[in-house]
């Protein structure tokens, strides 16, 4: 593997897992009635997705690297809730 194409696959789990987080912060802005918050990222959104989407249509490999960076976007972006 090329190192050219391990930056490749590293930037696209990455970008997705940012993506992910912005997901997070949108729906939290949008449920908390902050519609610049929730514009704002909803323009990141849009952004970073259509960055992910070209790189995904170049290469259909990196389904990969974005579903484990989906899964830690995800995992890292959820606070645990702690009991009372």
């Amino acid at each position: 593997m090329t190192t050219m194409l391990i930056i490749k696959y590293a930037a696209c789990f990455f970008l997705a897992a940012i993506l992910d987080w912005l997901w997070a912060r949108y729906i939290q802005h949008t449920s908390d009635g902050k519609r610049l918050q929730a514009a704002s990222f909803s323009a990141l959104i849009a952004l970073w997705g259509g960055l992910l989407s070209i790189q995904y249509i170049q290469d259909n490999w990196l389904l990969a690297p974005m579903v484990a960076g989906y899964f830690v976007g995800t995992y890292l972006s959820v606070k645990p809730k702690t009991a009372p």
